[in-house]
């Protein structure tokens, strides 16, 4: 075999002077090191050669036949300053430095093969795949319709997009740019001539790229031709039918996310295939520009592929990558077209048979296949981000979903389970709902929360090949994956939800995904969403170099993450009921805010006889009831019926007791436990015996007492409606409790102090405070015989355990003041070698 790459590559320096191009023959290599272009002249022509510095990358080519003439650039055009964008809001992104990226033929597809296995071994090779270029997914058709029942389906009403009812909604921003990476648009077509800008002249594919650009976006309500699904948004042709290889491909989606930052919608109606054109192929260049196109929150939609019938099972790329709306097929009756792919990654269907478009010379026609289908959805994802200019990319991905109408129904021919299926995904588009759930009374909320834990254990070490993503160098990595989970409580309650998901965008987390392009990965973990919260996830990774030298964490480390995230429902009322929380005769209650068509509201309480509430909700106390209750109220009619309400309301005097124990060690901490406590009531704290009262905490609920002798705790608290009086005896006892600061002790994740065991550590010989109790000044000194070898670190805490101070000492005595904090009970902990030392401080 060694003989056969060696052959064939001798024939390559042939090739490259006098044959032409043929992609589908040639391999692509992408060099980290050792390799760069050199430009030179001649023969009176300017001309750029690659050029090998490294001895050992030429020693490691030259075992496989390959010389510095073996190659020839493949990407000639790219500018090293290229490598970093900077975009509007301040995001970076980053590109490879495709100076490194040559390529070379290969006509034997066996000696090919083998070929780039061997270069994926050489250390300096980041990457070495096939070449190649791409086929529009069109079925001509010569039926002729003068409607697009796409739009409105006049035979079988209701299969459709609903595209009139949208249209009622919104009808586009002219602002709005959809890219057609595609066979080109004909600028002179009456129907199109008023929408292009920029981009490439021209069109091949026998006019696929005119027929698409009239579906998404062709010039609507001009009494001619025919209507886009976005009357308003512009077209910016990029082509791929006249490019050589899978780098112009690769440029051609780059240019049409620099050409503007309202390039939004990225319509891809086609697909990568092997030499026989048969589908699945796969290309880490051309994944490389929808890596960039996400992180830059633009929208790539794909079609799904025509070759069910002839390819059944296969993933044809680009609808196989990440971060995509695959699209499939369906026809004038709402069935999945029999030539329309399938497969776990396609998300929703579009019409895609007989559909009517502007074609060549300046007319009409109508095309089949998921091309059709492809602009229907790039359409409507540019008219939701027309009406709303905050949507993120995987906002309007999971909008279109959510809104789709499910083909699995008898009905529809395509099953009878309700739901996701590889045919249809989560149906047939539906353009009205998706602009309807970004109209009142629905509400989108646009969310983050930070921070993290990690959730189970990491995953053995593994290679991961990361490109372009931010702070890494594209290499391959040793890594450990980390999921990063955070349960997430939604701001406010839905009478009806929809739905929530992750923002790849903005979340630092990434995906498994393995070679790795470093985009946000956020998801909600299935099995976890309700309607009041959900587990969000991404993961991170432990990063070392192939050789073992640990890098970082990437993108940053568990505790750090942030989760972007959107839910989508009709909220409650935000206000609930309004009325008084403390009542001492009667109260009046009402809904603040009345949903949307609601006739009526039925009130209630759970204490009726003392507490009753008649049908205006009106309470009334009876008698001398005190204590807590719950009203509520369930509207009747609307889009929230059924929905009930519940607030908290005290009756009367205050109600509860004193929380302590009655038998303690000195140093206790009391509180106040009432029903449906509001915040307006008044507390005051007496001792009888020799308790000293040192804090309160804030609304003074609770003090800690230093007891001295036995005695009792005596508490009046006060609320609009009179006083209420309650006393708890104690009794004093070196045997009665164990004293909290001389507990063996730890810190958990809050920071606040945590019982390990409940033995006793003897400290008086190790640590003392003095003079205690102190106004201000204290002195610490540490036993004489205490060896300190390193600083010891001093923390103040609390009666409750938080910590207020840190310190470090490295003498064993010192002074510090708490003269800034109030009168109260505070610890001292020192961190000795081998254990802590507690000693308690009294500041008078």
């Amino acid at each position: 075999m060694k003989k056969l790459i060696i052959f064939t590559l001798f024939m390559l320096q042939v090739w490259i002077a006098t044959a032409q191009r043929n992609p589908q023959k040639e391999i692509l290599v992408f060099f980290t090191e050792g390799a760069a272009l050199e430009t030179k002249i001649q023969n009176d022509k300017t001309i750029t050669l690659p050029v090998f510095s490294s001895e050992i990358l030429k020693q490691n080519l030259l075992r496989l036949g390959l010389t510095e003439s073996s190659f020839e650039p493949a990407n000639p055009r790219f500018v090293e300053a290229d490598t970093l964008k900077v975009l509007a809001d301040g995001t970076r992104l980053q590109q490879l430095n495709m100076t490194k990226l040559f390529r070379l033929r290969v006509d034997d597809d066996d000696a090919r093969n083998t070929l780039i296995k061997e270069l994926n071994k050489i250390p300096e090779v980041l990457y070495a795949e096939q070449n190649g270029t791409v086929t529009p997914y069109l079925i001509p058709s010569d039926d002729r319709f003068n409607e697009q029942w796409g739009l409105r389906n006049t035979i079988f009403p209701g299969r459709d997009i609903h595209a009139e009812q949208a249209w009622d909604i919104f009808t586009g921003n002219p602002t709005n740019i959809i890219a057609i990476v595609d066979g080109g648009v004909d600028v002179n077509h009456e129907d199109l001539n008023e929408k292009v800008t920029g981009g490439d002249t021209g069109f091949g594919w026998d006019g696929h790229g005119i027929h698409v650009a009239g579906i998404a976006a062709a010039e609507s309500n001009n009494g001619q031709g025919v209507s886009g699904v976005d009357w308003n948004a512009q077209i910016h042709p990029q082509r791929i039918d006249n490019v050589q290889d899978d780098v112009d491909t690769y440029n051609a989606i780059v240019d049409a996310v620099n050409f503007s930052p309202n390039v939004h919608v990225l319509n891809h109606s086609w697909g990568l295939t092997f030499p026989d054109e048969s589908p699945g192929r796969n290309s880490i260049t051309v994944r490389q520009a929808f890596a960039l196109a996400y992180k830059a929150n633009r929208t790539s939609v794909v079609a799904m592929g025509n070759h069910q019938q002839t390819n059944p099972g296969v993933v044809a790329f680009p609808a196989g990558f990440d971060n995509v709306i695959a699209v499939g097929a369906s026809n004038i009756q709402d069935v999945v077209a029999g030539f329309s792919a399938r497969g776990n990654h396609i998300d929703v269907a579009a019409p895609g048979v007989t559909i009517l478009s502007t074609f060549t010379a300046g007319g009409y026609g109508n095309n089949s296949g998921t091309s059709m289908a492809t602009p229907h959805v790039s359409g409507i994802a540019s008219l939701l981000k027309g009406f709303n200019a905050n949507l993120s990319n995987d906002d309007i991905e999971n909008i279109i979903r959510l809104s789709a109408d499910d083909l699995d129904n008898p009905g529809a021919g395509d099953g009878t389970t309700p739901g996701f299926d590889q045919s249809s995904g989560a149906g047939r588009v539906n353009a009205e709902r998706a602009l309807g759930f970004l109209v009142a009374p629905f509400s989108l909320n646009r969310l983050s929360s930070q921070g993290g834990a990690t959730f189970g254990s990491p995953t053995n070490y593994y290679n991961v090949l990361f490109l372009t993503a931010a702070g890494l160098s594209s290499a391959w990595y040793s890594v450990q994956r980390y999921e990063v989970r955070k349960s997430v409580t939604f701001p406010q309650s839905y009478c009806q939800f929809v739905g929530a998901w992750g923002r790849g965008v903005g979340t630092t987390g990434w995906s498994v995904a393995n070679p790795n392009y470093g985009e946000g990965f956020c998801e909600v973990v299935p099995g976890t969403l309700t309607s009041t919260g959900a587990v969000l996830r991404t993961y991170v990774y432990k990063v070392y170099t192939i050789l073992g030298q640990y890098v970082g964490w990437y993108p940053t480390s568990p505790g750090n993450v942030t989760f972007q995230y959107s839910v989508l429902g009709i909220p409650n009322p935000n206000a609930g009921i309004s009325g008084p929380s403390l009542v001492c005769d009667n109260g009046q209650y009402s809904f603040q805010t009345m949903p949307q068509g609601a006739t009526g509201i039925y009130w209630q309480s759970n204490n009726p006889t003392n507490f009753p509430i008649n049908s205006n909700g009106l309470a009334t106390r009876v008698g001398g009831f005190n204590g807590g209750v719950s009203i509520w109220g369930t509207y009747l009619g609307g889009v929230c019926n059924g929905v009930t309400m519940t607030k908290p309301v005290h009756v009367g005097l205050p109600t509860g007791q004193i929380s302590g124990p009655s038998t303690v060690y000195p140093g206790q901490v009391y509180t106040y436990n009432g029903t449906f406590h509001d915040g307006t009531y008044a507390f005051e704290w007496s001792v009888n015996g020799g308790g000293s009262i040192f804090a309160g905490g804030s609304p003074n609920n609770w003090v800690s007492i230093y007891w001295n002798t036995d005695g009792s705790v005596d508490l009046q608290t006060t609320n609009q409606c009179g006083t209420t009086y309650s006393s708890l005896n104690v009794t004093v006892s070196s045997e009665g409790g164990c004293d909290p600061c001389q507990r063996k002790r730890s810190e958990d994740h809050t920071g606040n102090l945590a019982d390990e065991s409940l033995e006793e550590e003897n400290i008086s010989g190790i640590l003392a405070a003095y003079p205690n109790p102190s106004d201000d000044i204290f002195t610490v000194r540490f036993n004489n015989e205490l060896e300190i070898s390193k600083p010891i670190s001093i923390t103040i805490f609390d009666i409750k355990g938080q910590p207020i101070k840190l310190l470090s000492t490295d003498k064993k005595k010192f002074t510090f003041s708490l003269s800034e904090y109030p009168t109260g009970l505070y610890y001292l902990r020192a961190d000795l070698l081998d254990k802590r030392a507690f000693v308690k401080l009294i500041r008078k």
